[in-house]
């Protein structure tokens, strides 16, 4: 006879916090879905009398033109990804900033995240723990949709990279009491 898995009734702090995780997305998707029954509920009831809401309208724009829908949809999650992946690379560089002496998002065709550094002594050392950062990143699933890319560049060259923004690699104040430096 098959066994069957039993959950135990004895609680742990690790599951005790992923329920609550779980309970809390559960409560703000719950949330979303009743605005957006809400919405829903209220377009209907002026279409009937012929006004248009914004609801309405992206949905008549939908089914004129679907696949620039879908386009746009997934432009928008490309761009949102983008920019989780991006605020993930700069808190590596924080983490990393006694090496560093600074870091530009540089601006290049593809629109991938490619960031060129200037690190305070170039060693090869400081390079590999630089590249650290891809021993995790490249075992997500994401990593070949999504590239990043470090560039190591001299001091003086710095000035003629084409860069989107300096990234700013000091620890934030928030994370002092009172916002005091220690």
């Amino acid at each position: 006879m098959p066994q069957q898995s039993t959950i135990s009734s004895e609680p742990t702090v690790q599951s005790d916090s992923k329920v609550k995780e779980i309970q809390s997305i559960l409560y703000l998707l719950q949330e979303s879905l009743e605005r957006l029954k809400d919405e829903a509920d209220r377009s209907y009831e002026l279409f009937k009398v012929g006004e248009k809401t914004p609801l309405t309208e992206h949905i008549e724009r939908f089914l004129n033109d679907p696949l620039r829908g879908v386009i746009q949809s997934s432009s928008t999650i490309d761009k949102q990804v983008r920019g989780l992946i991006s605020r993930i690379v700069e808190q590596f560089f924080v983490g990393k900033n006694e090496l560093i002496r600074n870091v530009c998002l540089t601006k290049n065709a593809n629109n991938d995240l490619h960031y060129s550094i200037v690190l305070k002594s170039d060693t090869i050392e400081n390079r590999a723990s630089i590249f650290e950062f891809f021993e995790l990143y490249n075992k997500l699933d994401i990593y070949s949709r999504y590239p990043v890319f470090f560039q190591f560049v001299p001091i003086e060259l710095m000035g003629e990279i084409s860069s989107a923004s300096e990234i700013n690699i000091q620890p934030s104040a928030k994370s002092h009491p009172a916002g005091e430096a220690q």
